[in-house]
């Protein structure tokens, strides 16, 4: 018999009493994965939390539970946090669990202890994937750039990237010209670019610039370290996130934008990059390539 048949139909027994037994089918949710691979609605995630929660009762397990917290996570759930401290207390070797554990805070850095989490969920299981993505991040912010490639090298061996996505992001900069700069997204469009220049050597003259990256102090730096015209100072930055609410991703793309233009460096786009209000007039002006 087919053996996703059978982990999709289990049956079994709910109660039994003086008139017989009663039967109910219970079916074993869909898996819930990264939104790196499959994004769906708020709503959808709410389901999918109560059907692995409801499933997790009936069939108790580390694999049941990892999904439940995957699924209240994203459906930003308020006891989630609780949860999934209390799955760590019974599953304290779970990868899963201790990676979604060290994305608590959603600080960038996050905490040594937190780092921690993620560091030994990717020992446990170095096959999983979601635990060097951030660790490519966490050591970039921390300057431990062997650690980066370490983790970058993971990513590209066990194929946490797939080859349409590593061929896009090939096409992207090897049309670029010359020490030009190149504003990115977000993983897909970003994690494939570091793997190509600082482990395939590909086009490591273009400067890669992350937006979501841009909110936070210290990336903004690390930019302007790796070679991105000066577009903003200490003082200046502080000034502005005094006098502006966040993000300020949009308003950071403008000044490199007007800096390369005063030191004639190409500023490109990626094509994932979303429309705002902040960044339409560059987009509506520039070349689509």
């Amino acid at each position: 018999m087919n053996k996703s048949f059978l982990l999709m139909s289990l049956i079994i027994l709910v109660s039994c009493d003086d008139s017989g037994s009663t039967l109910k089918e219970v079916e074993r949710p869909q898996e819930v994965v990264s939104k790196r691979i499959l994004v769906y609605t708020d709503s959808i995630y709410n389901r999918m939390a109560g059907e692995w929660k409801a499933y997790y009762e009936v069939f108790p397990s580390e694999e049941a539970y990892a999904n439940w917290m995957y699924a209240a996570r994203y459906a930003g759930q308020a006891d989630y946090k609780k949860l999934l401290m209390d799955g760590i207390q019974t599953y304290p070797a779970n990868p899963t669990l201790l990676y979604l554990a060290g994305m608590r805070e959603h600080k960038m850095p996050s905490s040594d202890s937190d780092l921690a989490l993620t560091i030994r969920a990717a020992e446990l299981d170095p096959t999983y994937m979601d635990p060097w993505f951030n660790l490519v991040t966490e050591f970039l912010a921390r300057n431990e750039l062997e650690k980066m490639d370490n983790a970058l090298q993971r990513l590209l061996q066990g194929g946490g990237i797939s080859e349409e996505v590593m061929d896009y992001n090939y096409n992207l900069l090897t049309n670029l010209e010359e020490n030009a700069i190149l504003i990115t997204n977000g993983d897909n469009d970003t994690y494939p670019g570091w793997i190509l220049q600082r482990i395939l050597n590909h086009r490591p003259d273009v400067k890669i610039v992350n937006r979501s990256l841009l909110n936070t102090n210290w990336y903004v730096f690390h930019v302007i370290r790796l070679g991105v015209p000066r577009f903003i100072t200490n003082a200046e930055l502080e000034d502005l996130k005094k006098s502006t609410r966040g993000p300020w991703d949009d308003v950071l793309i403008n000044r490199i934008i007007e800096a390369g233009s005063d030191e004639h460096v190409p500023v490109y786009f990626s094509h994932t990059l979303y429309l705002t209000e902040g960044i339409s007039e560059p987009m509506k002006n520039g070349r689509k390539l």
